[in-house]
């Protein structure tokens, strides 16, 4: 593959077999990477600068790589300068004839020529296809070629050559617009909320010497009954919520002063008959002592 590739970018096309011979290398490229879509930039070049050959170039528009002539006749060895029947039968380049001796050698005609063209057109659509999976970059790889297309005089060339030319010109451009799409990075915008605006109301009656007066008829009628009414009931909820609260709490502390009196109680009966008994069972072993029944230690 690196031979293949410094061959395309290197090796001088002096004549048209010579450039039949590099469309067959590159299309052995493209067989070989068809699967795994690698990017071949000599190939891709190679493709660009040949399709330049076959167009009325000037002298300011080079080729991608030196390999290519830029004296003329030579830069536009592609070029058909004459009208071709259009029935014309163009067969495609065979292996034995662009790799024969000088004398079997492709001449440099216009049948020719467009029979290698058509080799090329072949080519750079089997070069779309594969890379057609390289979204990011297919649009600027492959506009240089529509320009080229369009260049080419269609008009000129056999109808099969022509209409391959339009065909392939059409799907490549449609799919540079499709792929061309770019999506701009943008903050996301929201709407800005407008300031809440307060209209003032104003009081017809208002007397400023009784400035209440308005307040106190708003306090008159049945719904200002209803929330008086029930402003006092959550008034006295509260209060009694409060008073039992008060009163749970004082009955609770009564209740722990009775049980600890009861306790403190009990401890001090226990106390006394603990006292007592020990008492009758020190005047029992003293009487036993002395009547002589129990042994002192």
């Amino acid at each position: 593959m690196a031979l293949a590739a410094v061959t395309l970018a290197k090796c001088h096309i002096q004549n048209i077999n010579i450039l039949a011979q590099q469309i067959l290398l590159v299309t052995v490229i493209a067989d070989y990477v068809e699967e795994s879509k690698r990017f071949i930039p000599e190939a891709v070049a190679f493709c660009q600068g040949a399709l330049l050959m076959a167009v009325e170039n000037e002298e300011n528009e080079r080729a991608p790589s030196t390999a290519f002539p830029i004296s003329l006749p030579h830069r536009r060895m592609l070029f058909v300068t004459e009208d071709l029947p259009k029935d014309s039968v163009v067969e495609p380049v065979k292996f034995s004839e662009v790799f024969a001796d000088k004398e079997g050698a492709m001449d440099d005609s216009d049948i020719n020529r467009c029979r290698v063209l058509r080799s090329l057109i072949a080519v750079v659509q089997k070069y779309r296809l594969i890379y057609a999976a390289h979204e990011h970059t297919f649009t600027a790889t492959f506009s240089p070629f529509v320009d080229l297309l369009k260049r080419i005089p269609v008009s000129r060339l056999p109808t099969v050559v022509g209409d391959e030319i339009e065909a392939l010109t059409r799907s490549m451009e449609a799919e540079c617009k499709a792929r061309s799409r770019l999506t701009q990075m943008s903050r996301v915008t929201t709407e800005k909320s407008m300031l809440k605006m307060l209209e003032p109301r104003f009081e017809e009656d208002f007397d400023p010497e009784r400035p209440r007066l308005s307040r106190d008829q708003k306090r008159k009628g049945a719904k200002a009954e209803k929330e008086k009414l029930q402003h006092l009931v959550k008034k006295e909820t509260r209060g009694a919520i409060k008073e039992l609260r008060k009163d749970s709490s004082f009955l609770i502390r009564k209740q722990r002063k009775e049980t600890a009196a009861k306790d403190r109680d009990r401890r001090e009966k226990t106390k006394r008959l603990m006292s007592g008994l020990q008492s009758q069972q020190g005047e029992w072993n003293k009487e036993l002592w002395e009547s002589g029944k129990k042994k002192k230690k």
